[in-house]
């Protein structure tokens, strides 16, 4: 194993990562009790997104980015006014 995936893994473990891995666990442990498979998938799942940082546990959550960007034109000028033309199909 690579040393940058196992420093992916084993560092920055907060708050947030451990709780879900105590889900992960609650869930594996609930399959097995009860028999059922739809929960033992949606363990593995979870856990799998707690382990690799990524989905709603990983650095960034799941948070949108808010940061509007101008729209650029291919020379890289900001295009401040669009300008549409209405196109009206013909009745038969």
């Amino acid at each position: 194993m690579p040393a940058s995936f196992k420093q992916h893994i084993f560092t920055n473990w907060g708050f947030r990562r451990f709780l879900g891995l105590g889900l992960a666990l609650f869930f594996a442990i609930q399959s097995i009790q009860l028999g059922d498979a739809l929960i033992g998938v949606i363990s593995v799942l979870l856990l799998f997104q707690v382990v690799t940082n990524t989905g709603c546990f990983g650095s960034a959550g799941c948070s949108i980015n808010y940061h509007e960007q101008a729209e650029t034109d291919n020379t890289g000028n900001e295009i401040k006014d669009v300008k549409f033309t209405e196109v009206k199909q013909e009745q038969l």
